[in-house]
């Protein structure tokens, strides 16, 4: 591979290379400035970095453990009292870029992994989601650019899906139009639909990805295959026509 693949491998082994950022809160707790909501949202924070397909986690939990270590009297100070303190200009205000200003709601950021999974990024968001519930917590909103991209991969699906059966459709009115036998339509119809299976079960099959660019390419190809079999079947038609008409003039 190049070199930016090999350094994004490199990053992705070593901690993981896309974001995935959450947003969390607390039904039960309501208010997260507290030493119960604390050992919950540390207990979320370990499970979540345990997970195989998350590389690394940071949040506030995370960082004020590391900061009770950094100095013995902070073993002594309530979870509350270390906000205030880490939410100061002394501190550069740390604490408040991972939770609100009503401490209802706290930001977890997760390093997912790329590589080493076959799994759609849909489905990795979704057990982390039950991870997330599991706990007693609740997502709010969720993203980053991992979010985004399981949510383009679910867009592009669904956009070749619907593409390929309109076309579908489109093609055998045109094929009923132009061959006028239903013997011949049927087999215009069928063979394009045996285009279509065997190209998705290529793909499917080499494990190729489909994005944004390979996606319209497919249709592209299936156009391309329909017209040249409209083309030839005109031809086949006006060849009949020719044979039938020229005993008649000569």
């Amino acid at each position: 591979g190049s070199e930016v693949r090999k350094a994004m491998l490199a990053l992705d082994k070593n901690g993981g290379s896309s974001t995935l950022r959450l947003i969390l809160s607390h039904p039960r707790f309501g208010s997260l400035d507290n030493d119960p909501a604390f050992r919950a949202m540390y207990a979320l924070h370990t499970k979540l970095a345990n997970h195989k397909d998350v590389g690394a986690v940071v949040s506030l939990p995370l960082l004020m453990k590391e900061s009770k270590r950094s100095h013995w009297i902070t073993k002594f100070l309530s979870w509350d009292k270390m906000l205030d303190i880490l939410s100061g200009d002394s501190h550069q205000n740390v604490a408040s870029r991972f939770m609100t200003r009503d401490r209802r709601h706290a930001l977890f950021i997760l390093r997912m992994k790329e590589s080493g999974h076959n799994k759609p990024k849909a489905e990795i968001i979704k057990s982390i989601e039950e991870i997330v519930n599991k706990y007693g917590f609740k997502i709010d909103h969720k993203g980053g650019p991992y979010a985004l991209q399981a949510r383009l991969a679910i867009l592009v699906k669904s956009s070749l899906y619907q593409s390929l059966l309109w076309l579908l459709i489109s093609f055998s009115v045109v094929a009923i139009l132009v061959s006028r036998s239903m013997i011949s339509s049927f087999a215009m119809i069928l063979s394009i639909v045996l285009i279509a299976l065997g190209t998705l079960g290529a793909i499917c099959f080499t494990g190729a990805a489909i994005d944004v660019i390979s996606s319209p390419a497919i249709i592209v190809c299936l156009l391309l295959a329909m017209d040249i079999m409209i083309r030839v079947v005109v031809a086949i038609r006006e060849s009949n026509l020719e044979e039938q008409f020229n005993p008649v003039i000569s």
